[in-house]
């Protein structure tokens, strides 16, 4: 029997709402309890569409469960706290859809909106800006309250169920109410007494008409950023000393040109010009290359990215981000820890800062490494309970049991806890190195690039080794790995034995309480050193059907 949780006071407008947005019966279906039949029934049709939406929510609520914000409490059986989860998903798609349009990217807009549609149709109807400004001022009226302090009274108050409107978006209805009547009120003593504390009646006026226009401004941008604040980075010193001789070749076709600098640093690009603008600083680093002691770093330094650095704070680094207006995000795979960034292209300058303060300069602070350990294990939680997304490392620790690919590529829980400030610093320290770091983008003029690279630091960046970069013009080997190319033999870097070795194998786990059976097969396959084969390889998975190969 489900018994709603109500979050009113005990007045009688509080039965109408709870009518209208849970329903009056007694066996009313909770939204986790929907959202898991509809999981069931969505992957039964193989619905490609709704079931990416289903799991994403589903994993916002565990994640919510297991990490209340605030230390406030989270009850997946409360439909008002998982319509808080619906919101935010809600406004994220928004802010995609957005973005997408002013991109002139209406494919993924419209795909975007199909989602949204998913979404909504969790939820009741939207209360209309128009609708929650009727109620404010009706309770603002009843209680004869002005002013900003009078905001939790009529909060209190308001009687509007978190399913039918968010609660920022209540709360700054409310605000900006409580604001406006304060200053009319400010107004008319103003216009009785002819004075403002200096200010005449119509300076008071113009206050008034600004605040509007900020409200105004903030729609016309679309609602887009959770902060309005643009971030002032710290003027940090970053010696900028580099030597500027580097060479460039072109491909044979001349779309992709390399540049190689004396540290052993690449900088790779093609001139496509677009809507967007995407660049990525790429580290030949994971976890096929760490041992027992540094098991699982590369996915902590991933989930460390875009964090305090030497210009930024995280406060500042997410409104520089939010501000953006694109996608920045990063990751950590087996053979690399990918950082990259899809913008508009005068956006670029900017998000090259922040993609070198993150890799080149980031700082390893308690807090920050404090929060990791409380947050990874509910992704590692979150991960065994996915499928799609454990059967993969499975795979991997079958086919290569002596390490290096087999290697795990989150962080252990025996791990997490052995890693320290010093510890993390020490792994950047070894292998953000120079001629381990490939620059690339999209979209991009070549040498608008070079000269942000150098501009952040990048070619002053020391080497492992003082051996110059590596030969571009040898004939062996593909384009593409010649890109990828690290100091090889010079390096000093101390790697363990990273050939990987094909050891095949089986893995099983009996789980009779499961809907569906899954089955992974895996083969060996060709190396990046043979691009032939990779061609031959891929042509097969296409027709095979696709998979993660």
């Amino acid at each position: 029997m489900f018994a709603p949780r109500l979050y009113f006071r005990a007045r009688p407008t509080t039965t109408a709402v709870l009518r209208r947005c849970l329903g009056s019966t007694a066996d009313a279906q909770t939204l986790d309890a929907r959202l898991k039949a509809d999981l069931k029934a969505a992957m039964k049709a193989k619905d490609k569409v709704r079931l990416p939406v289903i799991k994403g929510i589903l994993s916002d609520i565990l994640y919510a469960e297991k990490n209340p914000a605030g230390g406030a409490s989270f009850s997946r059986g409360s439909d008002a706290d998982v319509a808080a989860i619906f919101q935010r998903a809600i406004r994220r798609r928004n802010d995609s859809i957005e973005s997408f349009v002013g991109g002139g990217r209406e494919d993924l807009a419209e795909t975007e909106r199909a989602k949204l549609a998913i979404l909504q149709d969790y939820l009741p109807t939207q209360l209309t800006v128009e609708q929650i400004e009727e109620r404010a001022n009706q309770v603002i009226q009843q209680l004869g309250v002005t002013g900003s302090k009078a905001m939790g009274a009529v909060m209190r108050d308001i009687g509007i169920s978190p399913t039918e409107a968010p609660k920022a978006k209540i709360a700054e209805v409310v605000k900006r109410l409580l604001t406006s009547s304060a200053a009319a009120r400010i107004g008319r003593h103003a216009q009785r007494t002819g004075s403002l504390g200096g200010l005449s009646a119509d300076g008071q006026s113009v206050a008034c008409f600004g605040f509007k226009n900020a409200t105004n401004n903030q729609r016309a941008a679309g609602y887009r950023f959770k902060s309005t604040v643009t971030p002032a980075a710290k003027d940090a010193s970053i010696p900028l000393n580099s030597k500027t001789q580097y060479t460039t070749e072109a491909s044979a076709d001349g779309k992709t040109l390399v540049t190689a600098f004396p540290n052993g640093l690449r900088i790779t690009s093609e001139a496509n010009p677009g809507h967007f603008a995407a660049v990525g600083v790429y580290v030949d680093a994971g976890s096929r290359y760490e041992d027992g002691s540094t098991s699982g770093y590369a996915h902590l330094m991933d989930r460390l990215a875009f964090r305090n650095s030497e210009r930024f704070t995280s406060a500042e680094a997410m409104a520089a981000i939010e501000k953006l207006g694109g996608s920045i995000m990063s990751s950590s795979s087996r053979e690399c820890i990918m950082y990259q960034a899809a913008v508009f292209p005068q956006d670029v300058p900017t998000a090259v800062k922040l993609l070198a303060d993150t890799t080149l300069r980031p700082k390893f602070l308690p807090e920050d490494v404090g929060e990791l350990q409380a947050t990874v294990p509910w992704e590692l939680q979150d991960v065994e309970s996915k499928a799609d997304m454990f059967l993969p490392e499975k795979l991997h620790e079958a086919a290569f049991r002596s390490g290096t690919l087999g290697n795990p590529l989150l962080c252990p829980i025996g791990q997490l806890h052995r890693a320290t400030v010093d510890s993390l610093a020490e792994y950047h320290e070894r292998w953000y190195r120079p001629e381990r770091i490939v620059v690339a983008a999209i979209g991009v003029d070549h040498q608008q690039l070079i000269n942000l690279c150098i501009d952040n630091g990048f070619a002053d960046l020391a080497p492992s080794h003082s051996a110059p970069a590596a030969d571009q013009s040898d004939s062996n080997g593909s384009w593409f790995r010649k890109i990828l190319a690290t100091g090889g033999a010079n390096s000093r870097i101390a790697v363990p034995s990273c050939k990987s070795v094909y050891t095949g194998g089986t893995w099983f786990d009996s789980k009779p309480d499961v809907d569906f059976t899954q089955v992974y097969l895996g083969f060996k396959s060709a190396g990046i050193d043979d691009e032939h084969g990779l061609y031959v390889y891929a042509v097969l998975q296409m027709l095979l059907g696709g998979g993660g190969s």
